[in-house]
């Protein structure tokens, strides 16, 4: 049995929005990550349909057609200072894509949070969650890192 791992990172660029967004930070203490994982080893499989990585807002992962490999998948974390206190933020983190600079590409949607609230100091922690897509064309992916950016806005509800 012969199984190719691949390892899958998501980065993000941030904008904030909102009063006073020259103070507001964001500070990333972990990116999204999609670890690494392999193809399903059993022939009966359909490898033309679109398989996934989710990982929620509370870290637990579930793989649908992919087995996981030894570098484990991960929420993303980030701590949000200088907003106004005890406040609900709204997060919006726009779909993105993932490649190696060649061949296949993973497709990364439905980023979903844990709809932060910022404490009496204004900070608040953030976690975020994503599915990782296939093609679902039956192409081969590359063995190796994979990587993208996508756009994150956060706003004072």
């Amino acid at each position: 049995m012969n199984r190719r791992f691949l390892i899958v990172l998501s980065l993000f660029f941030f904008a904030a929005v909102g009063p006073a967004a020259a103070e507001q930070t964001v500070t990333q203490i972990q990116s999204l990550s999609f670890g690494s994982f392999a193809g399903h080893a059993d022939p009966k499989r359909d490898k033309a349909a679109p398989h996934t990585v989710i990982v929620a807002p509370d870290d637990t992962v579930t793989y649908n057609g992919l087995v996981a490999g030894p570098v484990p998948a991960h929420r993303g974390e980030y701590l949000l200072e200088g907003y106004p206190p005890n406040v609900a933020l709204r997060v919006t983190v726009t779909n993105g894509v993932l490649s190696d600079g060649s061949g296949e590409k993973f497709s990364v949607v439905d980023y979903t949070n844990n709809e932060p609230v910022t404490d009496d100091a204004g900070t608040a922690m953030l976690y975020i969650g994503a599915t990782l897509r296939t093609s679902g064309r039956n192409n081969a992916y590359n063995s190796g890192g994979y990587d993208g950016t996508v756009d994150m806005v956060i706003e004072v509800q």
